[in-house]
């Protein structure tokens, strides 16, 4: 299984607009961050979130196909970019596979009406996306589900509790965690946590927020669940990548920040 970091940044991005700060100013590349998305391949090839620089992101990294998107809540740095998945729907003979809990795929519909209408039609210019909900028992658990033989178990996580905004991480092969935006995990889906070979976490600041977890709740997690590696990314314009990465690196699991255009193997 390979993955690539397509962006690590928060949802204003680095460097931000109009900031002079020093990791906006920063000439060290792994400083620019773009919006929080990965790409998994195990011969299918899974995007994690269409943020508002998918394009650029699908452009950098020379991708010519992708045989499903997942989205882990409705925030617009994470489906901000969802109308460029179309030339990947186009004169396709079935519809493009997305993956979102409920409230997130009526924020797409909201936002993309025209998903609903163009679904199943073949055509040169129209997107022919199928959106997928992800399917819970009567207790809310998600179940499992497998795109190709990549095995996949959606997490319940809080992004936003004062809002009841939830998000979703998501599990593959039992080996890889993705958890971005979120301040608490459901304590049902921990079990699911347990002795990874990798685990990525999101925390955007050295400390907490109402919405994120910081760094060291990060790094506490990671102690906790105890993965052969762990990275954090969703990191945001107050922290140097070179300053973060000596910071962690005396970590046990090891602990690393991750970065655009970061590859990693499993």
């Amino acid at each position: 299984m390979k993955i690539i970091f397509l962006g690590s940044g928060t949802s204003s991005g680095v460097p931000v607009i109009k900031c002079s700060c020093l990791v906006c100013s920063s000439k060290d590349e792994k400083d620019r961050r773009m919006r929080a998305s990965i790409l998994v391949e195990k011969r299918k090839r899974i995007v994690i979130d269409t943020g508002p620089d998918f394009r650029f992101q699908m452009l950098e990294h020379s991708i010519q196909n992708l045989d499903a998107a997942l989205y882990t809540h409705l925030h617009y740095d994470h489906i901000g970019g969802m109308d460029d998945l179309r030339p990947f729907s186009l004169n396709d003979k079935q519809a493009f596979p997305v993956w979102a809990d409920k409230k997130c795929r009526d924020e797409i519909i909201n936002k993309y009406s025209y998903v609903e209408q163009t679904a199943g039609k073949i055509s040169n210019r129209l997107p022919n996306l199928q959106i997928n909900i992800l399917k819970s028992d009567k207790e809310g658990e998600f179940a499992p589900f497998n795109i190709g033989d990549i095995e996949i178990q959606p997490v319940r996580l809080v992004h936003a509790p004062q809002i009841s905004l939830d998000s979703v991480g998501f599990i593959f092969d039992k080996k890889f965690g993705y958890l971005t935006d979120f301040k608490t995990i459901n304590a049902e889906d921990e079990k699911y946590l347990y002795n990874l070979k990798l685990l990525v976490l999101g925390a955007p600041l050295p400390f907490e927020t109402s919405t994120h977890i910081s760094m060291e709740q990060a790094k506490a997690l990671i102690h906790k669940f105890r993965p052969e590696r762990a990275f954090i990314t969703h990191i945001s314009h107050d922290v140097l990548h070179r300053n973060l990465e000596k910071n962690l690196s005396s970590d046990a699991p090891p602990i690393y920040p991750a970065y655009d255009g970061l590859s990693l193997f499993l």
